[in-house]
């Protein structure tokens, strides 16, 4: 009885826990966003080196909003995804309120007291989870990394596809004006060396036959 008066309470303490280290985990994420071209977490390394290869292949992204929300949402980290400690956060939070019902009408008047304050922690962990707002902050990261995608990063891969298109273009003019100037004496050269050959062929028959 006295353990199970504490119990609910403590649901809500871990609750509340799961909850400020999920927000921990993804306001790392969200500051490496702020500074995504020095970037130096994993998850952004994967989503730009995607995104370029997919440009530098003519694959196009129609949605990199999309793009972007499906790499967050399968990223794990000691296989937990982003989502983990906020669904765990949620899990004994509801355990807590079970079991302060089932003490309510377990043990009645001796338990009301400890049913209120665990109503009172049940009301800090709602309070705290809007002040620290992990869905929201994980929106921010995700709107910082679509709008770099596509307003800076898609501009400069095209930009480099340009001028490596015309680089390759005045490299090959610069080699068809070369093989241009360079037709003529090969042509000779061809039609000396074919000649010289039919004459040794025919020299080769002539003496077989006599």
């Amino acid at each position: 009885m006295i353990y199970f008066k504490y119990l609910s309470i403590l649901c809500f303490v871990f609750a509340m826990f799961f909850e400020l280290a999920g927000f921990i985990w993804i306001n790392r994420l969200y500051t490496a966003c702020l500074n995504i071209q020095g970037v130096g977490h994993t998850l952004l390394k994967q989503i730009l080196l995607r995104f370029t290869n997919c440009a530098r292949l003519n694959i196009g992204i129609c949605n990199t909003d999309s793009f972007v929300r499906k790499y967050i949402s399968g990223y794990t980290f000691a296989g937990l995804h982003y989502s983990s400690p906020k669904k765990l956060g949620a899990a004994f939070s509801l355990t807590g309120v079970i079991l302060t019902a089932y003490g309510t009408l377990s043990y009645s008047q001796t338990y009301y007291q400890y049913a209120l304050i665990s109503i009172l922690f049940c009301m800090i962990y709602i309070l705290f989870c809007h002040f620290v707002d992990v869905d929201g902050r994980l929106e921010q990261a995700s709107n910082m990394i679509t709008d770099y995608l596509d307003n800076t990063l898609k501009h400069r891969l095209v930009s480099f596809a340009a001028e490596e298109a015309a680089a390759a273009k005045e490299s090959s003019s610069v080699s068809k004006q070369t093989v241009k100037k360079e037709t003529p004496k090969e042509n000779s050269a061809k039609k000396q060396i074919v000649e010289n050959s039919d004459e040794i062929i025919f020299s080769v028959i002539n003496d077989f036959l006599v």
